[in-house]
């Protein structure tokens, strides 16, 4: 998956795998997105959209530089600004 980090295509690659009846390893996904959390320094600061929406907030408020460069990791020369513009455009797909 062009742009995206690894562990999104490991988790999709392993959910379109599973049998219409067998149960998720909950574990195993949460373990992917921890791990990529860790590998990216980030902290979880519970700062979800919905919350942010919920308490009037814009949802680009809780995206710091760090943030926005690895949410716009197609390109790693990119300037953080240029991220957040990136990510500013997908949201209004």
């Amino acid at each position: 998956m062009r742009g995206l980090p690894e562990e999104f295509g490991s988790y999709l690659t392993y959910c379109r795998g599973l049998k219409f009846e067998e149960k998720p390893d909950y574990g195993y996904c949460r373990k992917l997105f921890k791990d990529f959390m860790h590998r990216m320094n980030y902290e979880n600061d519970f700062m979800y959209d919905w919350v942010l929406k919920k308490n009037g907030k814009p949802v680009d408020a809780g995206i710091n530089d760090t943030k926005a460069a690895a949410l716009g990791a197609a390109r790693k020369d990119s300037p953080p600004e240029q991220n957040r513009q990136q990510i500013e455009e997908r949201k209004d797909r």
